[in-house]
């Protein structure tokens, strides 16, 4: 029907219509004529016959035409009108085949483009968007539009497909929106809770105006808020809040925070202890008391990794910057006493507790779950420890401990505890915050009460986790035998045999470990702890006899390291100990021998590397000027200020070796600037 149709159409545009029925009418009374004379008609009768047929072809043509004639009059009208409408409507449009070649623009395409439309009509459609056909079609996938770049305009593109299978693309401008948003966003108000780490604590060591110091601290706050036109104001004693446009945020990143340099500038008379600030800044949806509450969240986080740093949570990401500044030990035990009596409460109000330490357990680690486990027994809650019986570090202090009656079978291991689970189970880790380093991590993913007790720099934060009921870290402790010892003190004041002499030498060790028996990062509340476990019968000299004495394979393993050394950046060794015969039983002596390296003159850190079971283990320490836990949190790691572990999976040991290295180079540098 269509084809003649356009058949009409072209006779009609060359003879004109009613020379089109001139010439339909003379065929067909030729035709008549044949017809007439065949059949013998008379003259007369054949006359009017052939009257009646011109006639009636004439009328019939004239109907066919008028009919037609205003249907194509009608298309032509309706293309011409839909024409002008795309022609003058005020965004950019153009019409494309499947193909993507294009076949018309609008005016606003062509003035957008800058490109006439002959011109545009000689290109194709990945000449103006990067986007194929079928892509800006997908509604589902796009509902919105893709997105299109004119110039220096931003647009929004949508596609619909036509009856004919042209596709029309229409182009919204959105430059004044996304500049409008981005204005927004700039100048939404963040909020930074800030804190003086140490300022009280330093104060007690030296003599200083606290007054004159505070001033300082003041003046450099002040003089960098008003940097970025933003508002500081002291709410509370030694604590901030700073309100600023978020558009300064990335400035404050991109300078790592220099604010942190600038206050360390600050000194009290003598000591070479720098004051310290800590930061949490956090960008949540929602009002500015969210903002508000959430960086004093982040905050916590920092103090908790040991202070002298910001940390930043912008949309999934959490980011630390600074920390290269040994923390204070706090003297004062009034926390200690708040969080003990949080933790009664909890294991109280809990139907069975769990406890967990870390994989490859040591003194501190066992030592801890040995105190925990002796609260929850002053509760009358049933509490168990998980570990690993099998690993051969534990089995002195394993021996020591089953000796006890109660302590018979209270240890198990990570399958049996995972039956053990139940809606009121507490679960309570020490000695470590890093999931990646549990005992059993199945347990944490399984439990709905959480505690965590550890003295460990806050590895990342724990408030993505609504079950961590209660979290104790203090960076400035020695051990977190050192803190369950404060929690003990404080919970059997009224008790006249708060512990076993057994009881209080396993929590001795612990101590005594992590302290290198009490030469390194021991503090006022490190000896304190040690005078209690004294008054409890520790005896040190039976500690060093039954858990510290040095067999010959010790003297072996270490002397393998000691054989191997590398000077790095002056102020670091390295060791590796190639031997492909060590075991999973002679990590221990890594650290060992890391430990030894670090009495060596001039060096401010030491790090051991081994490869146990097809991974390479690394061993850090520091004597207090490098900050090993910044170093192997880089490859993954975590630990304290002075002493911190990683593992590598799938590295050879001389890679890792290079990745060590530019780690401490990273941490070095951090700390020059």
């Amino acid at each position: 029907m269509k084809k003649i149709e356009r058949l009409f159409k072209k006779l009609t545009d060359t003879i004109g219509a009613f020379g089109f029925i001139s010439f339909v009418s003379a065929i067909a009374c030729i035709l008549a004529t044949i017809l007439i004379v065949n059949l013998n008609y008379s003259p007369a009768k054949a006359g009017y016959m052939m009257a009646f047929i011109y006639l009636c072809i004439n009328l019939l043509g004239l109907a066919v035409i008028v009919f037609l004639q205003d249907k194509y009059d009608s298309s032509e009208e309706y293309n011409s009108l839909t024409v002008d409408i795309l022609s003058k409507i005020d965004f950019p449009i153009i019409i494309c085949k499947s193909d993507g070649s294009i076949f018309w623009s609008n005016k606003s395409f062509q003035n957008a483009s800058d490109r006439t439309n002959s011109e545009l009509r000689a290109s194709s459609l990945d000449t103006v968007i990067s986007y194929q056909p079928e892509v800006i079609l997908n509604a589902d996938k796009y509902p919105n539009g893709v997105d299109g770049t004119i110039g220096d305009h931003k647009y929004k593109v949508k596609g619909f497909k036509t009856s004919t299978d042209s596709i029309v693309l229409l182009w919204y401008d959105r430059s004044e929106v996304n500049e409008l948003v981005e204005r927004l966003s700039s100048e939404r108000t963040l909020v930074a809770s800030i804190t003086i780490d140490n300022l009280s604590d330093l104060l007690q060591f030296t003599e200083g105006n606290y007054r004159e110091v505070l001033s300082k601290v003041d003046s450099i706050l002040n003089e960098w808020a008003a940097s970025v036109g933003g508002f500081i104001k002291e709410y509370q004693r030694e604590r901030y809040i700073f309100l600023f446009h978020a558009k300064y945020l990335e400035d404050f990143i991109s300078n790592k925070f220099d604010i942190l340099e600038k206050i360390r500038t600050i000194t009290i008379g003598d000591s070479k202890t720098p004051v310290t600030i800590s930061m949490g800044i956090s960008d949540p949806s929602g009002s500015l008391e969210d903002r508000l509450r959430s960086a004093s969240a982040y905050l916590d986080t920092a103090l908790q990794r040991g202070g002298d740093q910001v940390v930043v949570k912008v949309e999934d990401t959490v980011t630390f910057y600074g920390g290269i500044t040994k923390t204070v030990q706090k003297r004062t035990k009034i926390r200690a006493r708040v969080i003990a009596d949080q933790l009664k409460s909890l294991i109280s109000s809990s139907g069975n507790v769990l406890i967990m330490g870390h994989k490859n357990a040591d003194y501190d680690c066992f030592g801890a779950c040995i105190a925990v486990s002796k609260i929850a027994r002053l509760c009358k809650i049933p509490a168990k420890i998980v570990i690993n019986e099998t690993d051969p570090n534990l089995k002195k202090c394993l021996e020591k401990a089953k000796a006890m009656e109660d302590y018979r079978d209270i240890f198990i291991d990570k399958v049996s505890a995972q039956d053990m689970i139940r809606s009121d189970t507490l679960l309570i880790i020490v000695d470590v915050n890093n999931r990646y380093q549990f005992e059993a991590v199945e347990l944490f993913e399984n439990s709905h009460k959480i505690v965590f007790l550890d003295h460990h720099r806050l590895a990342s934060s724990l408030d993505d986790y609504p079950e961590v009921l209660l979290k104790y870290i203090d960076p400035s402790a020695s051990s977190t035998c050192e803190l369950l010892t404060e929690f003990i003190e404080h919970l059997f004041i009224d008790t006249d045999n708060p512990l076993s002499k057994d009881e209080a030498e396993l929590i001795y060790a612990g101590i005594a470990l992590d302290t290198k028996k009490f030469t390194v990062n021991a503090g006022t509340k490190t000896f304190s702890a040690a005078m209690y476990l004294r008054g409890c019968e520790a005896d040190p000299m039976n500690v060093n006899k039954e858990l510290f004495a040095t067999d010959i394979t010790e003297l072996s393993v270490v002397s393998g390291f000691e054989n191997n050394i590398i000077v790095y950046r002056d102020i670091t060794v390295i060791s590796v100990n190639g031997s492909e015969e060590l075991t999973p039983d002679d990590d221990k002596y890594a650290a060992i021998a890391a430990d030894k390296l670090l009495t060596l003159d001039g060096v401010s850190a030491s790090f051991t590397l081994c490869n146990i079971g097809g991974k390479v283990r690394i061993k850090a320490r520091s004597n207090g000027d490098l900050n090993v836990q910044l170093v192997l949190e880089q490859l993954g790691g975590g630990g304290h200020f002075d002493q911190a572990a990683t593992v590598l999976g799938g590295t050879e040991i001389e890679d890792a070796c290079n990745m060590l290295k530019e780690a401490i180079d990273n941490v070095i540098n951090m700390k020059k600037h």
